[in-house]
């Protein structure tokens, strides 16, 4: 990384980096890796974990009088993937990320997510909790603010769709698996009833259910809207 991108990611975070070497691990892929390198994935770990906390408490404060279940939605929503992909995107950390295949794209949601939870447990190493938190706040207040309502996870929306509409409960099918084992794709199919179906991809499967359960939830919209 350039001393220039270093300079601009660090002043976006309020946050100067100590140890250089475990920046570079933050953002090094395992298809990257080398002898007697480790790519992010140990730091992958620990950031996830830290980033659940960080924003655990900002919910708990900034939600005083919401239930846990609604606590728990607006968390899923702030810590998945495509959150973390976005927050990414907006530190410009593609440009940081390293890999070696001739199919790795430093633009894959995974891969952002990942850099961005390595990168916070490179901060909380160096610094300790409560610089750490200092920055998540700053990244996540903006997404915070912008939830007037706890959303609902997709699977849960047509779960509920499905109920109310006197169907059975979706069921989902692996339809695909692809890619390489350090940076797959999975495609699958929801179905209600065996006739009402979708079709999406994700990097996880969970993520491809989700993606799938939304497709249907919108085919279902637009046909309401006809």
């Amino acid at each position: 990384m350039s001393k220039e991108s270093l300079a601009n990611l660090q002043d976006y975070l309020g946050y100067t980096f100590q140890d250089k070497a475990l920046l570079d691990q933050a953002f090094r892929h395992s298809s990257a890796t080398k002898q007697n390198q480790q790519s992010y994935e140990r730091l992958e770990f620990l950031g996830d974990r830290i980033l659940g906390l960080c924003v655990a408490e900002l919910l708990y404060q900034a939600y005083p009088f919401d239930k846990e279940g609604e606590l728990a939605r607006r968390h899923s929503a702030l810590v998945c993937e495509e959150a973390l992909a976005q927050i990414a995107h907006d530190l410009s950390l593609e440009h940081f990320i390293q890999g070696e295949t001739k199919n790795f794209s430093q633009n894959r949601p995974s891969v952002l997510a990942d850099a961005t939870e390595a990168l916070i447990a490179v901060i909380y190493l160096e610094k300790g909790l409560n610089a750490v938190q200092k920055v998540i706040t700053k990244l996540w207040k903006p997404l915070i603010s912008k939830m007037t309502t706890a959303p609902k996870d997709p699977k849960s929306a047509l779960q509920e769709w499905a109920h109310k509409h006197n169907k059975n409960a979706p069921v989902y099918g692996l339809l695909k698996r692809s890619g390489p084992d350090h940076d797959p794709l999975f495609t699958v199919q929801v179905s209600l009833d065996k006739t009402l179906q979708a079709t999406a991809r994700g990097t996880s499967l969970k993520q491809a259910e989700k993606n799938a359960a939304l497709a249907l939830l919108k085919d279902f919209n637009k046909q309401s809207a006809e």
